[in-house]
């Protein structure tokens, strides 16, 4: 899946403040998506609100006034039902469905496991 991109530099050379187009960009990722951030300097405190929402990061200085953060959803421990497929006691392809099936319920934030045997 290719990452959710959000330049902030266009933003920051206008005189506005990006950080609510950058949580806007955020409500937009899908489960398990990246979201890689560009922008002018690091962003301490944003980093800092990302993790508090269950976000790791990485910071690349690219060159002077370009700096590229990539934020990843940390794995949660899992709370509550998990969806049950067993593809034992179904088709393969029918497992394949209902797993499909759970994976679009998902909310952005959410978990997945799996576990995979014959």
């Amino acid at each position: 899946m290719q990452p959710l991109e959000f330049d902030a530099r266009p933003f920051q050379r206008e005189g506005k403040e990006p950080f609510p187009y950058i949580m806007k960009a955020m409500d937009e990722l899908r489960p398990g998506q990246d979201f890689v951030l560009t922008n002018t300097f690091d962003p301490r405190p944003l980093e800092s609100v990302m993790e508090a929402r269950g976000f790791s990061f990485t910071v690349e200085t690219k060159a002077p006034e370009h700096v590229v953060v990539t934020f990843k959803k940390t794995p949660e421990s899992v709370n509550g039902e998990l969806p049950l497929v067993d593809r034992h006691t179904v088709a393969l392809d029918n497992a394949i469905f209902q797993l499909a099936g759970v994976l679009r319920r998902l909310k952005i934030g959410e978990t997945f496991a799996a576990w995979l045997s014959d």
